[in-house]
């Protein structure tokens, strides 16, 4: 595992940051799970909050695929879309919060196995741009 300032790299094709939010879990939830909500810090998003929902992300086709496991509150993993040339077969972004004193831990891993040379080398800029 390396570690950075900014999140760490558990292999070749995974990083995970982890950041305390001063916000209620149920808060931070409705940021990560409400496509207005995602829209306002990230980019547009729709998805069928419930386990084997679809999701897609930007405009134009994005980034695709269903969400896997579904924790209301406390874990949301959105795999990639087999099949799909922008999405790696295998990979999957997840949300994991809990309560900590003062607000809300989140843990965001994001695993990428297809990007060449890992995450750590990678060309579109997919582990920097988190």
């Amino acid at each position: 595992m390396t570690e950075t300032g900014f999140g760490r790299f558990i292999d070749a094709a995974t990083v995970q940051f982890e950041r305390i939010f001063p916000h209620p879990v149920a808060r931070v939830w409705r940021a990560i799970t409400e496509p207005a909500q995602i829209a306002a810090w990230f980019e547009p998003m729709s998805l069928d909050l419930a386990a084997g929902g679809a999701w897609q992300m930007g405009t134009g086709g994005g980034w695709m695929g269903t969400i896997t496991v579904l924790e209301p509150l406390r874990r949301v993993r959105f795999d990639h879309a087999a099949g799909r040339p922008d999405c790696d077969p295998g990979g999957y972004f997840q949300y994991e919060l809990e309560p900590v004193v003062g607000g809300t831990r989140m843990r965001f891993t994001h695993h990428l196995p297809g990007v060449a040379g890992g995450l750590a080398r990678d060309p579109n800029g997919v582990a920097g741009g988190w």
